[in-house]
């Protein structure tokens, strides 16, 4: 599996946790909001960031991944590029 599956699926397991919802629900839905759907308030978006920065060594802003997190697909998209810009 390519880092950007690995990440999507990490995304995937770890919206299911700190949401409760089934992974395969989280899975097959990544055009889910955050707030809107998901129901999230700030405090969630910090274990998301804590794992992906321990999981794939990469920093990540507290404010600028709320903003650009508005749904599963665009939270993905912003750790891979994360990732790729800090990995190469």
């Amino acid at each position: 599996m390519d880092i950007d599956a690995q990440i999507s699926d990490a995304m995937d397991d770890i919206l299911a946790r700190v949401f409760l919802k089934d992974k395969s629900d989280i899975a097959s839905h990544h055009e889910l909001r955050f707030k809107e759907d998901l129901g999230a308030d700030s405090k969630q978006y910090f274990p998301i960031l804590s794992i992906f920065e321990d999981k794939f060594e990469i920093l990540m802003d507290y404010h600028v991944f709320q903003y650009e997190a508005t749904t599963i697909q665009n939270a993905i998209e912003y750790v891979i590029g994360e990732y790729h810009n800090q990995h190469g």
